[in-house]
């Protein structure tokens, strides 16, 4: 299953805040099952906790 976010999408969504994504878990390390989710970070600059989500 291909991941469904990207790199553009996010930063459309937060533009020019975008630093860093960062992908974790099992696909990371390449040992992902089928059903495997993916974990990303997402590292947003000025990100508002209670105005954003």
């Amino acid at each position: 299953m291909p991941f469904a976010g990207s790199p553009a999408a996010v930063e459309e969504a937060f533009p020019g805040r975008l630093r860093a994504l960062v992908l974790y878990g099992s696909r990371a390390r390449e040992d992902h099952g089928e059903g495997s989710e993916w974990d990303v970070a997402a590292f947003i600059d000025r990100f508002d906790l209670g105005g954003e989500s």
